[in-house]
């Protein structure tokens, strides 16, 4: 007959419990997602932990997608920087042979001071 009752006891605290418990999560939620004590002692409600990980594998799916786009952004800009250096460069190369050229081309013909004889 004790343990009965210690039992009983604990069954009532354990209601008790959850009501507060399903209280305080109804404060928390919109009406649509409000529970009741009955919902949840039915055993038809089915909490998201009990739900297969589908929706899980979707988000990790969707999560890697975005990032390999960003991935791929970032290397298409870091690729861009690098030919554009690249670009500078040999513009830079070509400017300064150009110079060479024409500076090789204004003086093949001068004498630079020397008489014909010392050249």
């Amino acid at each position: 007959c004790k343990g009965r009752a210690r039992i009983r006891r604990k069954i009532r605290e354990e209601k008790n419990n959850l009501n507060s418990v399903v209280d305080k999560y109804n404060t928390l939620v919109p009406n649509a997602e409000k529970l009741t004590l009955d919902t949840i002692l039915s055993d038809e409600i089915v909490w998201p932990w009990q739900l297969t990980h589908g929706d899980l594998r979707t988000k990790r799916k969707a999560f890697d997608t975005v990032m390999a786009v960003r991935r791929l952004e970032e290397e298409k800009r870091i690729l861009i920087a690098e030919m554009n250096k690249h670009w500078k460069s040999l513009c830079t190369r070509a400017d300064a042979e150009a110079d060479v050229i024409n500076l090789s081309c204004l003086t093949s013909g001068e004498t630079w001071g020397l008489l014909q004889d010392g050249i």
